[in-house]
């Protein structure tokens, strides 16, 4: 099963794309800021995510190195 990270801080866009990846056999994981997102990436190390969703007008998504 494919993993997403979707990062996101409106919380109906976040509901939206969180259905429509899990009804799309995704195994999703979601998180409402920026250093939320950062942690999840790290805890999940090098290979843990297949795709990333970011939403790049988040403030504190600026810390997050890609």
């Amino acid at each position: 099963m494919k993993k997403v990270l979707i990062a996101e801080d409106e919380s109906v866009l976040l509901g939206v794309l969180k259905d429509r990846f899990s009804d799309a056999g995704w195994s999703v994981t979601t998180a409402n800021d920026g250093e939320e997102a950062n942690n999840k990436l790290n805890k999940a190390g090098r290979d843990g995510f297949d795709l990333l969703i970011l939403d790049l007008l988040m403030l504190d998504l600026m810390e997050i190195r890609l």
